[in-house]
Protein backbone atom coordinates (compact mmCIF):
# COMPACT_ATOMS: atom_id res chain seq x y z
CA UNK A 1 0.00 0.00 0.00
CA UNK A 2 1.29 3.45 -0.58
CA UNK A 3 0.86 6.13 1.28
CA UNK A 4 1.96 6.43 5.01
CA UNK A 5 -0.21 4.78 8.50
CA UNK A 6 -2.04 6.30 10.38
CA UNK A 7 -2.95 6.32 14.29
CA UNK A 8 -6.65 5.63 14.54
CA UNK A 9 -7.24 6.74 17.96
CA UNK A 10 -5.50 10.12 16.88
CA UNK A 11 -7.99 10.64 13.87
CA UNK A 12 -10.90 9.55 16.22
CA UNK A 13 -10.70 12.18 18.88
CA UNK A 14 -9.96 14.97 16.31
CA UNK A 15 -12.82 13.77 14.55
CA UNK A 16 -14.97 13.31 17.94
CA UNK A 17 -13.88 16.86 19.29
CA UNK A 18 -14.71 18.63 15.50
CA UNK A 19 -18.35 16.65 15.69
CA UNK A 20 -19.19 17.41 19.13
CA UNK A 21 -20.34 20.85 18.72
CA UNK A 22 -22.61 20.51 15.79
CA UNK A 23 -24.10 17.19 18.42
CA UNK A 24 -24.67 19.13 21.03
CA UNK A 25 -26.85 22.20 19.07
CA UNK A 26 -28.89 18.82 18.06
CA UNK A 27 -29.59 17.42 21.15
CA UNK A 28 -27.48 14.54 20.96
CA UNK A 29 -24.21 13.35 22.29
CA UNK A 30 -21.06 11.98 20.86
CA UNK A 31 -18.34 10.00 23.08
CA UNK A 32 -15.12 8.30 22.51
CA UNK A 33 -14.90 5.35 24.70
CA UNK A 34 -12.01 5.61 27.22
CA UNK A 35 -10.59 2.30 25.96
CA UNK A 36 -9.98 3.35 22.02
CA UNK A 37 -6.07 2.52 22.03
CA UNK A 38 -3.69 4.03 20.12
CA UNK A 39 -3.07 2.03 16.73
CA UNK A 40 -1.27 3.06 13.62
CA UNK A 41 -3.59 1.29 10.75
CA UNK A 42 -2.56 0.80 7.34
CA UNK A 43 -4.76 3.02 5.71
CA UNK A 44 -4.02 6.63 4.46
CA UNK A 45 -6.00 9.10 6.89
CA UNK A 46 -7.70 10.89 4.17
CA UNK A 47 -9.62 7.37 3.04
CA UNK A 48 -9.99 6.82 6.85
CA UNK A 49 -11.11 10.74 7.71
CA UNK A 50 -13.99 9.87 4.85
CA UNK A 51 -14.83 6.60 5.91
CA UNK A 52 -15.15 7.70 9.80
CA UNK A 53 -17.49 10.70 8.66
CA UNK A 54 -19.93 8.64 7.17
CA UNK A 55 -20.16 6.54 9.55
CA UNK A 56 -20.50 9.05 12.07
CA UNK A 57 -22.70 10.81 10.23
CA UNK A 58 -25.32 8.32 9.73
CA UNK A 59 -25.03 7.63 13.51
CA UNK A 60 -25.92 10.99 14.41
CA UNK A 61 -28.76 11.12 11.77
CA UNK A 62 -30.07 8.14 13.19
CA UNK A 63 -30.57 9.01 16.89
CA UNK A 64 -33.01 11.09 17.93
CA UNK A 65 -32.76 14.15 20.33
CA UNK A 66 -31.10 13.20 23.30
CA UNK A 67 -29.97 10.09 21.88
CA UNK A 68 -25.88 9.00 22.25
CA UNK A 69 -23.37 7.89 19.86
CA UNK A 70 -20.55 6.12 21.13
CA UNK A 71 -17.28 5.58 19.52
CA UNK A 72 -14.65 3.06 20.64
CA UNK A 73 -11.43 1.51 19.07
CA UNK A 74 -9.53 -1.32 20.13
CA UNK A 75 -6.76 -4.08 18.44
CA UNK A 76 -8.84 -6.73 17.32
CA UNK A 77 -8.58 -10.74 18.49
CA UNK A 78 -7.01 -11.91 14.98
CA UNK A 79 -5.11 -8.77 14.16
CA UNK A 80 -5.94 -5.34 13.06
CA UNK A 81 -8.21 -2.66 14.77
CA UNK A 82 -11.66 -2.74 15.63
CA UNK A 83 -13.56 0.20 15.33
CA UNK A 84 -17.26 0.09 17.32
CA UNK A 85 -19.48 2.94 16.43
CA UNK A 86 -22.89 2.82 18.08
CA UNK A 87 -25.51 4.67 17.78
CA UNK A 88 -29.03 4.40 19.80
CA UNK A 89 -31.71 5.17 17.16
CA UNK A 90 -34.60 3.02 16.81
CA UNK A 91 -33.33 0.82 14.46
CA UNK A 92 -30.20 0.13 16.07
CA UNK A 93 -32.22 -1.16 18.83
CA UNK A 94 -33.81 -3.26 16.69
CA UNK A 95 -30.84 -4.42 14.98
CA UNK A 96 -28.91 -5.04 18.42
CA UNK A 97 -32.03 -7.32 19.60
CA UNK A 98 -32.60 -9.10 16.84
CA UNK A 99 -29.03 -10.34 15.87
CA UNK A 100 -27.32 -9.78 18.70
CA UNK A 101 -24.33 -8.03 16.81
CA UNK A 102 -22.54 -4.40 16.82
CA UNK A 103 -23.89 -2.61 14.03
CA UNK A 104 -20.92 -0.18 12.12
CA UNK A 105 -17.62 -2.30 12.83
CA UNK A 106 -15.11 -2.60 10.28
CA UNK A 107 -11.73 -3.91 10.53
CA UNK A 108 -8.52 -1.94 9.39
CA UNK A 109 -5.04 -3.69 9.30
CA UNK A 110 -2.31 -2.69 11.75
CA UNK A 111 1.02 -1.70 10.29
CA UNK A 112 4.27 -2.90 11.34
CA UNK A 113 7.33 -2.73 10.73
CA UNK A 114 7.86 -6.03 9.02
CA UNK A 115 4.64 -5.70 6.82
CA UNK A 116 1.17 -5.39 7.07
CA UNK A 117 -1.06 -8.59 9.54
CA UNK A 118 -3.05 -10.75 7.44
CA UNK A 119 -6.95 -10.51 8.84
CA UNK A 120 -8.91 -13.66 8.82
Amino acid sequence: MSGRPCDISNVLLDMVETVRPLALTQQRVVELGENSASLQVAVEEPALRQALSNLIEGALLRTHVGGKVEILSTRAPAGGSLVVIDDDGPDMRYMVIKTELIFCCFLLPVFKSEGLTSLI
